[in-house]
């Protein structure tokens, strides 16, 4: 996808690839690339792992099953 936006730039891909590619981009940053002093419990992994998840819609999270994303993704989460 990268390649891709190298060549036609960003604003040529359909809204759902640039979706994906933000979540590409958060992905990398705020969670592959903990910084070594960064001491994140496990709990705390997995929530950034479900507030990233917020960048596509609901309806791409085809993988995952329906009981888990009510319970744990932040749209349905009670303070």
């Amino acid at each position: 996808m990268r390649d891709l936006v190298a060549v036609v730039g960003e604003e040529a891909l359909s809204t759902r690839d640039q979706l994906y590619l933000r979540f590409a981009d958060r992905f990398e940053k705020e969670y592959v690339t903990q910084g070594r002093d960064e001491d994140r419990t496990i709990e705390q992994t997995l929530d950034l792992g479900w507030d990233l998840l917020t960048d596509l819609p609901e309806g791409e999270l085809k993988r995952i099953d329906e009981k888990y994303i009510k319970k744990y993704h932040p749209n349905y989460r009670t303070a």
